[in-house]
């Protein structure tokens, strides 16, 4: 048996397993959650959306994409979209804090999601979105990953109170 064969197997099985556990253990996961504007509390034509860190380390959503559709998928027509990053009011990669000592002031900073932090924001629909007959899709893309975390958020009827 060839020494330097199997001490090549052992090193290298051991290397690929320590890479697949770094990569592993650095992975970003986002959850996103979309509530559909008959389901929010406020009873207004808004739509409300979370987006969770699911993964093992801290990240920054830096765009949020919603984009409103005739049918589930891309190919059934798209009415429109809104993006929220760096060019918008709302972004999601910051967040205004209070500056101690001096009231009515804030200052704005880096929107860090721990692991199991979300964020929430709420978006009014395009002019032509029916809410019992389109279909919204909210995108979330975090730092550090160039994976898009989708939820679709599917037409509903208003119910009757009774």
């Amino acid at each position: 048996m060839d020494v330097i064969a199997v001490y090549g197997a052992v090193l290298s099985t051991f290397l690929a397993i320590v890479g697949l556990w770094n990569w592993w253990m650095r992975e970003i996961y986002l959850t996103v959650h979309g509530i559909h504007q008959f389901e929010n509390w406020l009873g207004s034509d808004a739509f409300a959306f979370a987006i969770a860190n699911s993964g093992r380390r801290a990240t920054i959503v830096r765009k949020v994409k919603v984009e409103f559709f005739e049918g589930k998928g891309a190919s059934t027509g798209k009415l429109g979209e809104a993006i929220f990053d760096h060019s918008t009011r709302f972004n999601p990669a910051t967040k205004d804090v209070p500056v101690d000592g001096k009231p009515n002031t804030s200052k704005r900073e880096p929107n860090v999601i721990q692991p199991g932090d979300e964020i929430h924001g709420m978006a009014h629909p395009i002019s032509e979105y029916r809410p019992d007959k389109h279909w919204i899709k909210v995108t979330a893309l975090a730092r550090g990953t160039n994976r898009e975390f989708s939820h679709w958020i599917v037409p509903q009827k208003r119910k009757e109170k009774e």
